[in-house]
């Protein structure tokens, strides 16, 4: 035996197969001796020699009495003392314990030969012997087979320690198994009782038994700790030995307290072999329950093995039985597998059970979610129907508002609304929102009024005003009068002026500046009533019936009523009122007007006749013309002529000089009430709900005003743009600028382009005689007026960063103007109330004909600039001098950048009808050809999530929208994809514009109508009318807060 110690390590030979019988070859050889057959020791007879070594020689041996074959064990007399005392030792150790599983010993004894004494041990003869691991490899047995046969050595080894014996050397040479198989258990050499353990009765620190075999406190020479628990980490080892077929050397590193973890690291390359090799037969669980067993086997602490090798046994025959080991807690999987294979038909229906409660939750599932799937779609179908109907109601309100059905126009808005409300909450981007710039402008033309007074419900019946005073009167149904100052184009009710005539009002007047009103009622009383007090300074009821009609006389020379009785009748303002009778007539009289030089009356009767009453010469004229009621009247400003609306539908302009008519305005229904507006305008108030202005001196159709949802009673002038009326749908609005309701601009000669500034505040317009004008939007005045051209003004497009405009001539220069007062850099904003410095900056003059169009780059520093001469020129702002020139084969009509500021891109519209687009240094990178005419206009998408990238309108009357592929934009050349065409009827197209964050697009076109479009809808959303000639231009403010055209 030989044992080299290391600092850190012990290396050793690890299953001694070089041994046989316990005898193992010196590091010292001695002299070899031999016994002849036939010699005889101690009542046997030498046979044959089995083996030899260093230490001594085994014989076979037949035993005299009893007969039988031994095996007999020869030490050198004059070797080791230690080894003859552990041989004597043995003997006594084997003695004391009898197993089937351990090698008996009969005798012992010493021999002379030679000389020389030799001590011998007779014990059991274990025939055809090999070691275990031999065996087992021999034999192939199974994993099972091999825990079936070290299940005997550890039974052995069990009853060993019973008897308070501990072998201390287990390994695979020392367990033999014999050719039936028998396991036998030899070599308790080293063995010791517990009693000489716990004595002391051995050397101290002597360390006996094979190193690899050894536990660690073996190892360190921890006498104390020696007991039980160091054969059971030797069984361990030689378990994992046998189970793995180990037999390489190991290396086993110590820890700090001498105590070896090789054993730990054994019965891991253990588990990890069986588990790659896959034992037969074997389940994962079974590997990894044998494995614990062994890991708590060779735990370094003695005190973490087993107690005894009877719970090792106990252990291993769990194991083999296919039962759990104590030492390992099973997962939750395994202890149901293994319930599954001792209870199988309960197991069969608990899994039969739950099987069904999954199918059946499951099934449940896959309802839910097609359910939800199917929900889903219902919910996205109903929204596609919910965007479709909102689309084509919205459609159905520009139509009808188109055809002047203004109530049906409403209504469908509103419907459109209740529609977007049941979008799921999102209205996506292809649907117009409600507060939509087309949306606001249709609301516009259905409104048009610039305020509006709504009553209790009671209808309307009259309406006067006083010019001087800026007052305005009505009266409702109900007999109540109200009173209304007129500031910046609102109706202001006076709070405290109250007052009730108690019957139907028919007509009413404001007397003395504003100061006193008088109303004419259905029982025929007339209510004279002081407007400040809202008291009735007097009742007149000389009438016998209805008062149909009052009139207000200058100054305060009272006033003239008529009525049912025919009669007029002038009254003074303070009593007594005592009335004059100026003239009467034998039919009802419903409408009474007085000039203004006050020595005419017009009167408008039954009869259909309109007769005019002379003052001086109390001669009455006599006009015949009308075919039924005629219910007003009303004189021009110079007395020369007389309006009249009738039943029959018409208003009819008389010549008073000619007794002639002048002129006869048709409408579709009975009109009300009609009143001349200077001497060549006329507005007529009638039951289809339209107010209409005049112009007697033009052709062309009247200017319709929407509002009212009721029959038109009454209406007045408030001087010559401003006018009041009354309706039946209980509302009384003022109308300015009656000829044009939306917001105006007027330049005595044609507007060829328009202009808003970044913000939306200003608008330039240039005009076909060189002018340029800017209006300030939100005060409504110009700001600036001037001349800066001989010859047209085809374009203007204002600076994005400053305040200045670039202005496009047809005398082919390109100048620069600044307004130096209305921008201030410190405040990054204009200054609104002084315009006075418009100043030429510099002009551009590289082009040889018109110059239809100018642009900016987004940074400002870059102009480009389209002419007639076939040339888009790229401009350096404040250097004068051209960049590129990029050559066309026709008029380039249009040129546009887009918003992109580091690379921006410039499309242009040519003659050729191509529309191309370059890169910032004029490199043409795309070019789309699908126009059937000349291209006008181009517009980039200002939508941040846009389908589209820009459109271009032309002759063609389309509106086409290009999609430019990503990589485009870093000059890649790529093909180009047209989205959608957009149809305009027919009409050439001539200006076009986006709305920011809309769906929008919108067109002026040469029949003068505005045309908008929303998304890609090839047919129009609607039409805006206004306009009687082309539209050249149209502007769209930021974030389509407005619209001009």
């Amino acid at each position: 035996m030989s044992v080299e110690r290391k600092q850190d390590l012990v290396d050793d030979v690890l299953t001694g197969h070089d041994e046989t019988f316990g005898l193992r070859e010196d590091q010292e050889q001695s002299v070899p001796f031999g016994i002849d057959a036939g010699a005889d020791i101690g009542g046997a007879t030498i046979v044959r020699q089995l083996a030899a070594g260093g230490m001594g020689q085994v014989y076979e041996a037949r035993q005299h009495a009893p007969t039988r074959r031994v095996a007999v064990k020869f030490l050198r007399g004059y070797g080791d003392s230690a080894a003859r005392r552990r041989l004597l030792e043995e003997a006594v150790l084997l003695a004391r314990v009898k197993h089937v599983n351990i090698a008996h010993v009969y005798t012992v004894g010493n021999y002379r030969l030679h000389g020389q004494t030799y001590q011998w041990i007779m014990m059991e003869l274990v025939e055809n012997a090999c070691s275990i691991s031999e065996y087992a490899k021999r034999m192939n047995l199974s994993l099972v087979q091999r825990g079936r046969l070290v299940l005997n050595a550890i039974e052995a080894i069990a009853a060993a320690h019973s008897k308070g014996i501990i072998h201390l050397d287990i390994k695979s040479t020392n367990i033999l198994v014999a050719g039936d198989g028998s396991v036998k258990v030899i070599d308790f050499g080293i063995g010791r009782t517990l009693t000489e353990l716990h004595n002391n009765e051995h050397v101290v620190g002597e360390i006996r038994g094979t190193p690899a075999c050894m536990s660690p406190e073996q190892r360190a020479g921890l006498d104390e700790r020696i007991d039980a628990r160091s054969d059971i980490y030797g069984m361990g080892l030689l378990c994992t030995e046998l189970f793995t077929e180990n037999s390489r050397v190991r290396v086993s590193k110590q820890s700090n307290a001498g105590i070896s973890e090789g054993g730990m690291h054994d019965v891991a390359l253990c588990k990890e072999t069986l588990l790659q090799q896959g034992a037969k037969n074997i389940s994962r669980a079974a590997v990894e329950d044998l494995c614990a067993v062994l890991a708590r086997c060779v735990e370094p602490c003695p005190d973490s093995r087993f107690s005894t090798m009877v719970e090792v046994r106990n252990e291993l025959i769990r194991w083999l039985d296919g039962k759990p080991v104590v030492c390992r807690q099973p997962s939750s999987f395994e202890v149901s597998c293994r319930f599954i294979a001792r209870q199988k038909v309960v197991a069969a229906c608990v899994l039969l059970f739950i099987a069904t409660l999954i199918s059946a939750g499951c099934a449940v599932g896959w309802f839910a979610i097609s359910a939800v799937a199917s929900q889903q779609k219902a919910i996205q179908a109903a929204n596609v129907a919910h965007e479709t109907l909102a689309g084509s109601l919205l459609r159905q309100a520009f139509s009808a508002e188109r055809e002047h059905h203004i109530r049906l126009s409403r209504d469908l808005l509103s419907q459109r609304d209740d529609v977007l409300v049941r979008l799921d909450g999102q209205v996506p981007l292809t649907v117009v929102e409600s507060k939509s710039l087309a949306i606001r402008a249709l609301r516009a033309q259905l409104d048009e009024a610039c305020s509006v007074w709504h009553s209790q419900g009671e209808s309307i019946t009259a309406v006067a005003v006083n010019s001087t005073a800026d007052m305005a009167l009505t009266a409702s149904q109900d007999g109540r009068l109200c009173v209304f100052t007129v500031e910046s184009g609102h109706l202001n009710q006076l709070p405290n002026f109250c007052y009730e005539a108690g019957s139907r009002p028919w007509t009413v007047a404001l007397c003395a500046d504003g100061q006193v009103a008088v109303v004419g009622c259905d029982n025929g009383t007339i209510h004279v009533v002081d407007v400040k007090t809202g008291e009735a300074i007097g009742i007149c009821s000389d009438s016998k019936g209805p008062v149909y009609g009052v009139v207000a006389l200058p100054s305060e020379g009272g006033f003239l009523s008529a009525g049912r009785d025919g009669v007029l009748r002038q009254w003074p303002l303070r009593g007594p009122f005592e009335p004059t009778v100026l003239a009467s007539f034998k039919t009802t009289v419903y409408g009474i007007d007085q000039s203004q030089d006050g020595m005419k009356i017009a009167i408008g009767l039954r009869d259909s006749t309109v007769r005019v009453w002379h003052r001086k010469t109390g001669r009455q004229q006599v006009l015949h013309g009308h075919e039924q009621r005629v219910f007003s009247v009303s004189f021009s400003d110079d007395g020369q002529s007389v309006a009249s609306a009738s039943e029959d539908q018409t208003v009819r302009i008389w010549n008073l000089e000619a007794s002639t008519e002048q002129a006869c305005l048709h409408h579709p229904t009975r009109v009300n009430a009609v009143h001349f507006s200077g001497i060549d305008q006329v507005a007529s108030a009638t039951a289809d709900q339209v107010l209409r202005i005049w112009n007697l001196n033009s052709t062309r159709p009247p200017r319709s005003l929407h509002g009212h949802e009721g029959d038109i009673w009454s209406l007045d002038f408030f001087g010559r743009n401003r006018l009041v009326t009354g309706s039946a749908d209980g509302t009384v609005r003022l109308w300015r600028d009656a000829a044009d309701a939306q917001p105006r601009f007027t330049i005595d000669a044609r507007v060829r382009t328009t202009s808003l500034s970044p913000d939306g505040r200003f608008l330039a317009a240039g005009t076909s005689l060189g002018m340029v004008r800017v209006w300030d939007t939100k005060e409504g005045r110009a700001c600036v007026d001037q001349k800066i051209s001989t010859s047209s003004i085809n374009n203007i497009c204002w600076h994005p960063q400053c305040a200045e405009i670039a202005v496009a001539g047809s005398d082919g220069t390109v100048s620069l103007w600044t307004f130096d007062d209305i921008f201030d850099s410190q405040k990054e904003k204009y200054d609104l109330h002084a315009v006075a410095n418009f100043q030429h900056d510099e002009t551009m003059t590289k082009h040889r004909r018109r110059v239809f169009s100018v642009s900016y780059a987004k940074s400002g520093d870059v102009l480009a600039s389209a002419g007639e001469d076939g040339s888009a020129r790229l401009w350096h702002r404040g250097k004068n001098e051209q960049g590129s020139i990029i050559r066309h084969p026709g008029r380039v009509f249009c040129v546009a950048f887009s918003a992109d500021g580091e690379n921006p891109i410039l499309a242009t519209g040519c003659e050729d009808g191509v529309v191309r687009v370059f890169n910032s240094s004029g490199t043409l990178i795309q070019r789309f050809d699908e126009h059937q005419g000349q291209v006008n206009a181009i517009v980039w998408s200002r939508n941040a999530e846009r389908s589209w990238d820009f459109a271009s309108a032309g002759a063609d009357g389309t509106v086409r929208l290009w999609r430019l592929p990503e990589v485009l934009w870093e000059g890649g050349p790529f093909p180009a994809e047209s989205l959608a065409v957009l149809q305009s009827g027919g009409t050439k197209i001539w200006s076009l514009d986006s709305v920011p964050d809309e769906p929008l697009l919108i067109a002026g076109t040469e029949n003068g109508k505005v045309i908008l479009w929303s998304g890609g809808a090839a047919m129009p959303l609607g039409t805006l009318d206004g306009h009687h000639a082309p539209v050249w231009s149209v502007s769209v403010g930021p974030a389509g807060s407005q619209l001009w055209t």
